[in-house]
């Protein structure tokens, strides 16, 4: 019976977690600062127990359906569109770039700068459908050039062709994460990372999104797989001041994954490092609420009522301070 109960209990946790994961910051490529690494570093740590793979590249088999345009028309849209995108005014940004692809409907980068917007917009299945024209009109190198801004073709001459379709399907998957399309993100970034050679920043993003899908579709051993590439690559590689927000997210769903699998003990120190990562910045307010309220629950199965309740009470002394006080009740 107590086991029964603890399941309906970590059913409820999951379903209060995720259900307000969208007042937090999202997990997006705009997480990751212009410093990150774009490669992984020569020195590999002997102690590695995953590693982020270097697949071979892959030519594109997509053939773009053409459609006949004017492309030196579309470039004073294209312009104010993308001073509106560098300045987070999606709305203005998505509609220069409607005008842009009315002058040339084949534009590479207004797709792609507008499928971003509208990600940034939660307009998910309009990003979805603005990346995929990417993908299908990304058939080589030389038309990329000649239907795209500097911006992209400095992108693919800095890091390689196969590092640009790498994270067009990145970019993609997230898109699909925030229509709640598990399946089609797990199938996106695994093309991503076995087909394409992503950048080092992409590829963190990859294994978070599959990670967590993964973990939303029940799949819990895969999801422990990706998310501990991400937590293992950020701490390893000092990458935690850049990418902090996806570092404690991806340790949380692990430390839930981990419970799912009656790994109790293993997802108590998860939790725990959560909690000792920043316990008095109140920018992580809310996932450290979530983090004493999910040990809270590992304790209780455990069997160790007296940390359990401990945790309750930090959960709610937390969870006052964000306004999210409400979740803390899930024992009750």
């Amino acid at each position: 019976m107590r086991y029964v109960t603890s399941t309906l209990l970590l059913l409820s946790l999951c379903f209060v977690i995720f259900a307000c994961a969208e007042s937090e910051d999202d997990t997006t490529q705009a997480s990751f600062s212009s410093s990150t690494p774009t490669s992984l570093p020569t020195a590999t740590p002997t102690t590695v127990r995953r590693t982020l793979t270097l697949p071979p590249k892959k030519t594109p088999t997509a053939t773009p359906v053409l459609v006949e345009s004017t492309p030196t028309n579309n470039n004073n849209f294209f312009d104010e569109g993308y001073k509106y995108h560098e300045n987070k005014d999606w709305p203005s940004a998505i509609d220069k770039f409607r005008l842009a692809l009315v002058a040339n409907p084949n534009h590479i980068s207004s797709f792609y700068y507008r499928g971003i917007s509208h990600n940034h917009m939660r307009n998910y299945s309009l990003a979805i459908s603005d990346l995929t024209n990417v993908i299908l009109l990304a058939s080589d190198m030389e038309y990329v050039r000649n239907n795209s801004d500097e911006t992209i073709v400095a992108m693919i001459e800095e890091n390689g062709f196969a590092s640009f379709m790498g994270k067009l399907y990145t970019l993609r998957a997230d898109a699909f994460a925030g229509d709640n399309q598990h399946e089609n993100v797990v199938t996106d970034i695994t093309t991503a990372l076995n087909d394409w050679d992503p950048a080092l920043a992409d590829r963190i993003v990859g294994h978070n999104l599959r990670g967590i899908a993964h973990s939303d579709l029940g799949n819990h051993s895969e999801a422990l797989d990706d998310l501990e590439v991400v937590s293992y690559t950020i701490e390893n590689y000092d990458l935690i001041d850049i990418l902090e927000v996806p570092y404690i997210k991806s340790l949380l769903v692990q430390g839930l994954d981990l419970i799912s699998l009656n790994r109790e003990e293993e997802s108590v120190q998860v939790f725990s490092k959560i909690i000792a990562f920043n316990p008095d910045d109140n920018t992580h307010n809310f996932v450290l609420t979530k983090a004493y309220l999910s040990r809270a629950l590992a304790f209780w199965r455990l069997e160790r009522y007296e940390e359990s309740n401990r945790d309750i009470a930090m959960c709610k002394i937390r969870g006052g301070i964000g306004g999210d006080i409400e979740m803390c009740d899930v024992f009750k």
